[in-house]
């Protein structure tokens, strides 16, 4: 039986923050999605939140965390409960460097 090698603590956590930040992007896309269905594109969805079309993008892809900001006009705009997006927000700003 072959044993496999032990990670060390930083291993674990960068595998557990890229699962967090994939995660993240997958609800961030969620709502991107709902709100561009609702706008009918992400040119419009860019402006609606003050950034531009390829911050959309990023934050779809979770190249990049969705600041407290956009993520109070996002969950405005689609009638979400908006402090709890926005820490959702400060969490992810906190976590990535």
């Amino acid at each position: 039986m072959t044993r496999r090698p032990k990670r060390t603590a930083a291993q674990l956590k960068a595998k557990v923050d890229a699962q967090r930040r994939m995660q993240s992007a997958r609800v961030n896309a969620q709502a991107l999605d709902r709100a561009k269905a609702k706008t009918g594109s992400d040119g419009k969805t860019a402006q609606l939140l003050h950034t531009t079309p390829q911050r959309i993008s990023d934050y779809r892809k979770g190249r990049r965390p969705m600041g407290p900001a956009q993520a109070a006009r996002l969950a405005y705009f689609l009638g979400d409960p908006i402090l709890s997006c926005v820490a959702l927000a400060l969490a992810d700003a906190t976590k990535v460097s």
